[in-house]
């Protein structure tokens, strides 16, 4: 599951359209999750495959955010 999460609705269909592309070019099958706030992000997902995260979020931003799943899922992989 490819999850995308930013506060600026522009910024994430640009993001959402590129990768529709890519993974149709390549008939890649695929799944894209969308958020435009980090704590509702943060709430639904319980796995990501693929994370695009806004750097500069009002709520929290994308470091924070990629401590935040890291830390509450044992299914990363810290190595």
């Amino acid at each position: 599951e490819i999850v995308v999460c930013d506060d600026n609705i522009e910024d994430l269909n640009h993001v959402t359209d590129l990768l529709n592309n890519i993974f149709e070019n390549k008939s890649i099958l695929f799944n894209i999750r969308v958020y435009l706030s980090a704590g509702e992000m943060l709430d639904a997902v319980q796995k990501i495959d693929i994370g695009i995260l806004d750097i500069a979020m009002k709520e929290y931003n994308g470091i924070e955010v990629g401590r935040k799943i890291r830390d509450t899922n044992n299914w990363i992989n810290n190595t």
